[in-house]
């Protein structure tokens, strides 16, 4: 147990989990143009950016 927490990085599982409920939120799939980062600025607040286009490109 104390060797998989060494790999746990805060961070990462931070934006990993806000990126995934932003897909799964829009009910993103390999279909889906979509896309998000989410990040922690200077301050420490959890940013995140994400976009949506159509699904032929064109918006």
């Amino acid at each position: 147990a104390n060797y998989i927490a060494s790999l746990n990085d805060d961070e990462t599982r931070l934006a990993v989990a806000c990126e995934r409920a932003f897909l799964e939120t829009l009910d993103g799939s390999c279909r889906t143009p979509i896309a998000g980062y989410a990040f922690r600025d200077k301050d420490g607040y959890c940013l995140f950016r994400g976009l949506v286009a159509s699904p032929d490109g064109t918006r």
